[in-house]
């Protein structure tokens, strides 16, 4: 019995101490609870202040200049407001105080501060009026610390080129957000765009007239620097202020040039054209019948304004004949006219700076013949963007070389890379040039031209022209091709001055240099609903029209690319809202303009070296002469 009780004894002895060891478990816990909640409202306000001012550098982003050096985008300093609610006392008082000051709803503001957070902002860069009367009222609880806003001098001028950032000045769009991370990371070392603000100035002036005058929905327009393929300049209208991006509507935010899909029309005639010739599917000399329409199947390939009878290889663009050019996509044949397409860049996204870009819509695989083939072939059932036209059109007129488009002047210095063209395998690289030449890219296409129907490669280039490049310089391989000969290229560039001087696109004709020009209507796909389902057709009044052309064309130096959408008949275009009688006259003002001050100078009509290097000799079967002095 004694042991019994005793071993009792041992066990309640035993179960107190655990009971005791879990109460101070338990009170120990408590009072580190207690202490981290007395610390974090003593001591939080402070270590959140220590925050804002060890990083106030941290939203710092690097500034964006033109080709000239006048600022596009630059951070300023500005102030924030932020609140730490449980250390105001009168909530209401305060939000009816900083509600008046900061222009803010105070019944929504109240709400706002009696939610249960530690941390609340009220405002992002308030002016220093507004900082000075918040200081003035003197509240516990609410702190203003420093901050930088995203500031677009130009507003308006460059919106969508340029892009926007959000509130914590993160990019969303255009060059904002396609260098965001160098914006960044590099707050120190400005972006130089080639973009030139007073050719950009013009451009937007004399594009805006246009759309008024034809009462169009919108338009755009593209030059670029055929030396470097650089941009120069890039509209589309209607624009934005990227200083008020909150209320812009999608359509002003949308960016046409690099995302606007659209069927180009007879601009495409051009590529049909320099394909034939350069695969030698056409010759200079050859003509088509277009007497009557052309039956492929069940359709019925027409003329607009057709001249009928026969016509000659330059008199198809002349006059821009479906007929013919349907003649000449069946002797490319559908499987070498893709292949040239894709290597023209035109089946894939533009690939630059910035981000949002379209995808071609075009025919699959085995769609990719008959009709579809022929209609292609001048510009219905492919669908892309201005900055595919513009970049392949460069290599029609360039000497037959695609080069990418940059929107980034060579100033902007990404290890000093530049390009060189490989014609061992028809690609070009990306190099790092230890000595930058500025003549680079004019030795390496004169030496690719001279050499271009032989074995080259890259390291003979740079051996024969003194670069110091060593083979492991090299980047990163370029998409891109050798397309056209030079040969071919110089004879698309005569028949385009025949088609400024003599055909469609005369209206862009200009005293002041030789300009090659072609035009382009597309009809409008719209979707007429029926039964609740989505139909979509061609429209036959709403249109979009085009021009695309090179100037001084004997020497092209910079591309120039026009669209407007849905230009109104009137007086001024004679009742025809086409790209010959809208997009070409507005081409040739903007050329007049920015020629003299891109440095081209004005050339003489009567010189005589142009002329003969310009003249074309070729069959004439319409009573349109022309004389060899033009």
């Amino acid at each position: 019995m004694s042991a019994l009780y005793h071993d009792n004894n041992k066990f309640n002895c035993i179960k107190k101490e655990r009971i005791t060891i879990v109460i101070c478990f338990f009170i120990v816990c408590y009072f580190l609870l207690s202490f981290r909640l007395i610390e974090l409202s003593l001591f939080s306000i402070e270590k959140s202040e220590d925050f804002f001012k060890k990083n106030d550098d941290f939203i710092k982003r690097a500034s964006i200049f033109d080709i000239n050096g006048i600022v596009i985008a630059k951070n300023i300093p500005t102030s924030s407001v932020y609140v730490h609610p449980y250390q105001v006392s009168n909530i209401k008082t305060t939000a009816e105080l900083l509600g008046k000051i900061l222009d803010i709803n105070e019944s929504s503001l109240y709400n706002k501060l009696k939610e249960n957070k530690r941390f609340i902002w009220i405002k992002r860069h308030i002016s220093p009026l507004q900082k000075e009367k918040i200081n003035n009222l003197g509240i516990n609880g609410i702190y203003i610390t420093n901050d930088e806003k995203r500031f677009y001098p130009q507003e308006n001028l460059c919106s969508h080129l340029i892009g926007y950032l959000d509130i914590d000045g993160n990019g969303l769009a255009g060059i904002e957000r396609g260098l965001d991370e160098k914006l960044k990371n590099y707050p120190n070392e400005p972006i130089i765009l080639s973009l030139d603000l007073r050719v950009q100035t013009i451009v937007r002036s004399e594009l805006m007239k246009t759309i008024n005058t034809y009462e169009a929905l919108g338009g755009s327009a593209i030059v670029l620097d055929l030396e470097n393929n650089q941009i120069v300049s890039m509209v589309n209208l209607p624009d934005f202020n990227p200083n008020r991006i909150k209320d812009v509507k999608d359509r002003a935010l949308f960016n046409t040039s690099t995302m606007g899909i659209t069927e180009m029309g007879s601009i495409f005639k051009v590529f049909t054209l320099a394909i034939g010739l350069n695969s030698g599917s056409i010759k200079l000399e050859d003509s088509f019948n277009i007497s009557k329409p052309l039956k492929i199947g069940r359709h019925t390939i027409n003329d607009y304004r057709g001249k009928g009878g026969i016509v000659s290889v330059p008199e198809v663009l002349m006059y821009s004949s479906n007929i013919a050019t349907a003649q000449i996509a069946d002797h490319i044949g559908h499987l070498k006219q893709k292949q040239y397409m894709k290597a023209l860049g035109l089946l894939d996204p533009i690939k630059t700076e910035i981000k949002e870009t379209g995808h071609p819509i075009f025919p699959d695989e085995n769609r990719w013949k008959g009709i579809t083939m022929t209609t292609i072939s001048y510009g219905h059932g492919i669908a892309v963007t201005p900055l595919h036209v513009v970049q392949a059109f460069a290599s029609v007129v360039n000497g037959g070389i695609l080069f990418p488009i940059s929107f980034l002047s060579e100033k902007t210095n990404f290890q000093n890379n530049e390009i060189i063209y490989n014609n061992d395998n028809n690609d070009y690289y990306l190099l790092d040039i230890e000595d930058n030449n500025d003549f680079f890219r004019k030795i390496i296409k004169n030496f690719v031209n001279e050499n271009e129907n032989k074995p080259v490669s890259y390291s003979d280039c740079i051996s024969q022209n003194n670069f110091n490049i060593n083979s492991s310089s090299i980047c990163r391989k370029l998409k891109s091709k050798k397309i056209f000969s030079t040969e071919t290229s110089k004879l698309m560039r005569k028949i385009l001055r025949l088609t400024t001087l003599h055909g469609f696109a005369s209206k862009s004709n200009i005293p002041e240099y030789f300009v090659g020009m072609k035009t382009g209507t597309a009809e409008k796909v719209i979707n007429t609903k029926k039964n609740e389902k989505s139909r979509f057709s061609y429209s036959k009044e709403k249109n979009i029209v085009y021009c695309v052309g090179a100037f001084p064309i004997n020497e092209p130096k910079y591309v120039i690319y026009i669209s407007i959408d849905e230009p109104k008949k009137n007086k001024l275009n004679l009742g025809f809202a086409t790209g010959g009688m809208v997009a070409a006259p507005l081409a040739g003002k903007i050329i007049q303009q920015i020629g003299p001050i891109l440095n081209v100078e004005i050339q003489n009509k009567d010189d005589s070296k142009i002329i003969e290097a310009m003249h074309l000799n070729f069959k004439n079967y319409h009573s349109m002469v022309v004389k060899k002095t033009e």
